[in-house]
């Protein structure tokens, strides 16, 4: 991506009109691109500007993504399947359309529950 630009570009399999950017006109398209792959998983960004950054990654079955934190707020949305997510010694079974929001700095995990797809959004934008 080129941070230098005025504008956002589009993900390869996107399209860019001035200041509007759209990463993607399907599901089924980011999922063409963004394949499970097994004991691999590999976050994929599908848009990143100075404000907000979504990035979507496939889960195998069981795969996990180990306590971490972000550096800035997220929304992470399942979009397919099921997933379990850890957080503040809690774990919530989110399936296809669940959605959480989480402050900066919190620690939390994700497991896949079967095949799964999750989209998170970063709010770079957004201060403390």
């Amino acid at each position: 991506m080129n941070h230098s630009a005025s504008l956002p570009e589009a993900h390869p399999g996107g399209l860019a009109f001035g200041p509007v950017v759209v990463p993607a006109l399907s599901g089924a398209q980011i999922a063409q691109e963004v394949p499970y792959v097994a004991d691999r998983i590999k976050p994929h960004r599908l848009l990143d500007t100075p404000d907000v950054r979504v990035v979507h990654i496939a889960l195998g079955d069981g795969e996990e993504l180990k306590e971490h934190m972000a550096p800035f707020p997220i929304l992470v949305q399942v979009v397919e399947g099921e997933v379990d997510f850890a957080v503040n010694e809690e774990v919530y079974r989110m399936s296809t359309g669940g959605l959480i929001s989480l402050p900066a700095k919190l620690l939390h995990a994700v497991t896949a529950v079967g095949n799964a797809r999750i989209q998170i959004t970063l709010l770079k934008g957004v201060t403390a």
